[in-house]
């Protein structure tokens, strides 16, 4: 999704937030489409009550959640971890991430070319953008995309909520991480550099509230009770006296 787009869609659209609370991850590991083989691995958090309605725009098929400028995370927006290199989200101070549900279909089976799919998108700027905007902008962005294409009618658009990520079938997923930089004058840009690949996801793991990692205290206990085992098993036999 392109910035000024998305800057542009958020502006018009009344805004209102929704009631519940909840914390949601989205994880995944994958292989960079590049011939490298590079691994690549990442994920989203949101929280619920966070997520702001975008509405419905226009065309009447998109339905869209944000959380915009977020301030006070106990965890990052969004990670990506390739080829040596750990990126966080918000990188830049000006940074949004949402959901979006696509349902351009209204029956099963779709019509070619439709778009029934959910995206998680995380993006960070230097600058504030504005359709007047005039300098050097640097930004980031991770998506991911969930999309049939076997023609189903999966998503329900009207009645989609964010934590319906964590439970809606996963079908053909694919990511996308772009970092560019832009020179704008009145609000009209040109590319100065565009750095971009897509990747495969191979697993994911996605629910709802904190994920399941060991609390420390855990790890410790665990890590002394192994160790007492193979001291036991380390230590000679007593000869008889």
């Amino acid at each position: 999704m392109n910035l000024k787009i998305a800057a542009a869609t958020l502006a018009a659209s009344g805004i209102a937030g929704i009631a519940q609370a909840t914390p949601m991850y989205f994880d995944f590991t994958g292989t960079i489409f590049d011939g490298s083989n590079t691994a690549i691995s990442g994920g989203f958090n949101f929280e619920t009550d966070r997520l702001l309605s975008a509405g419905e725009p226009a065309g009447g098929w998109q339905y869209t959640f944000v959380d915009w400028q977020p301030v006070g995370l106990t965890s990052p927006s969004a990670f990506l971890n390739f080829g040596g290199q750990e990126l966080s989200f918000p990188y830049y101070e000006n940074h949004y991430s949402l959901i979006n549900f696509a349902d351009q279909c209204t029956s099963a089976p779709c019509e070619p070319n439709t778009a029934d799919n959910f995206n998680l998108m995380a993006l960070t700027s230097d600058l504030p953008w504005s359709p007047d905007f005039t300098g050097t902008l640097h930004t980031r962005m991770i998506i991911v995309i969930n999309s049939d294409w076997e023609t189903l009618d999966f998503i329900d658009g009207p009645t989609a909520v964010p934590t319906d990520i964590v439970t809606l079938p996963l079908y053909n997923l694919v990511g996308i991480y772009q970092e560019n930089v832009q020179d704008c004058v009145a609000g009209s840009c040109t590319w100065v550099s565009d750095n971009q690949f897509s990747f495969s996801l191979g697993t994911v793991s996605r629910g709802l509230g904190a994920r399941s990692v060991p609390e420390p205290g855990t790890l410790g206990l665990l890590g002394f009770a192994l160790g007492g085992i193979l001291l036991r098993r380390r230590r000679p036999p007593v000869k008889p006296g």
